[in-house]
């Protein structure tokens, strides 16, 4: 798959934009082709437009280099456990795996504990 990206990538140039998705334990490699302007982080930032909210109110999970536009637009960036070892040495926040039910672990972490005071019987 990396082979067959590079090919894409010099014969397509700026006209395309190519995400690896890796699951090594399954030996699987999805390749993700998008337009340049397609991408989860400006999807999630016309969202949160359309939605009034600022970077700052928005929360991303994810666990491959797929995730990264998302992950980077987002107030708080979060990988799972089980994400690709490049993505959880990033800058960005990590919860517990898939197994380890991570998705609920940051929004109880990082959405309900960040409630203000007046927030807490909601």
């Amino acid at each position: 798959m990396d082979i067959f990206a590079t090919r894409l990538a010099d014969r397509l140039g700026d006209r395309i934009q190519l995400f690896k998705t890796r699951y090594r334990a399954a030996d699987l490699t999805i390749l993700d082709a998008l337009s340049p302007t397609a991408s989860k982080g400006s999807s999630l930032a016309a969202i949160a437009r359309q939605q009034g909210l600022g970077r700052s109110e928005v929360m991303a999970i994810g666990d491959n280099h797929n995730d990264l536009p998302m992950l980077r637009f987002a107030g708080t960036g979060v990988v799972m456990a089980n994400a690709e070892e490049e993505l959880r040495q990033m800058e960005f926040a990590v919860t517990g795996s898939n197994a380890e039910d991570g998705v609920a672990v940051a929004i109880e972490r990082y959405i309900f504990n960040n409630r203000t005071q007046g927030d807490a019987g909601q």
